[in-house]
């Protein structure tokens, strides 16, 4: 049974107080999961307002990703060195290269501190991906893996167009790339039954239909139970930190209209 997790949730009020439903299937299901058999006892509840308000700071995420990690595989947090010695391996395995100025014959590695915020947003997401993939992850990590997430998301949505959408040369990913690169929920962070959502409709607009800036990922309930059923509005309000990937498709394909608009 797990000691600590994040779910979304309605908030009512009654006469003894309010209460906090659980919002989607996948939030009851995680309640369910959490309380088990602790009909009477005490919990420490933390409640945030779904606002979309987070702050993003690339040097922390980067940090914070590379301890999740470390705590991940060796079940203990890491020592600076560690963290460093983290950091330039992954450096080693996920940064741009550029041409060496002692030697313009070899190629070195591009740091965090002179990186783009291209390059730093794919390394990032890099990072993520292998913590997604790879990690066996405590409750614990996985509420610490979600708010780095959902703040990453949100940012990107600010930005004229979305890093991950495109490889180091520039050039929009295909399908498959895409799908490798976003193994999980933009929404939930879920990793189970996605699909390629689209923004903008297949049927309003099939032109943009295969351009990876109009794709959002989702698990099915996401996708066909939320967004199909409800609309747009209705799933930006359970998930605000998609908002800017959702107004930046329908900007990009002209069809600013109406969110809600399918």
């Amino acid at each position: 049974m797990p000691n600590k997790i994040t779910f979304r949730a309605i908030q009512r009020e009654f006469e003894a107080g309010y209460l906090f439903i659980p919002a989607t299937a996948a939030d009851k299901r995680s309640v369910n999961a959490f309380c088990g058999d602790m009909t009477g006892k005490y919990v420490t509840v933390t409640v945030n307002s779904s606002r979309g308000n987070k702050t993003y700071d690339q040097v922390k995420t980067v940090w914070g990703l590379i301890e999740i990690y470390f705590e991940a595989q060796y079940n203990r947090k890491p020592t600076q060195t560690e963290s460093v010695n983290m950091y330039m391996s992954f450096i080693q395995q996920y940064a741009d290269t550029e041409q060496s100025l002692i030697d313009p014959s070899k190629e070195v590695y591009v740091t965090l501190s002179n990186m783009s915020k291209e390059q730093a947003a794919r390394f990032i997401q890099n990072i993520m991906n292998d913590i997604i993939v790879e990690c066996k992850l405590s409750e614990g990590l996985q509420c610490d893996v979600k708010e780095l997430y959902e703040a990453f998301i949100q940012y990107k949505g600010t930005l004229p167009k979305d890093p991950v959408d495109y490889d180091k040369n520039g050039v929009l990913l295909n399908r498959e790339d895409w799908v490798k690169m976003n193994p999980c929920s933009h929404a939930s962070g879920l990793t189970t039954n996605l699909e390629v959502a689209h923004i903008v409709s297949k049927g309003s607009d099939e032109e943009d239909r295969y351009e990876c800036w109009n794709w959002l990922m989702l698990t099915h309930e996401e996708h066909i139970g939320i967004q199909h059923q409800n609309g747009w509005e209705e799933i930006i309000s359970l998930y605000p930190h998609i908002e800017g990937r959702v107004k930046r498709a329908r900007e990009i394909a002209g069809k600013i209209d109406k969110l809600n608009d399918d």
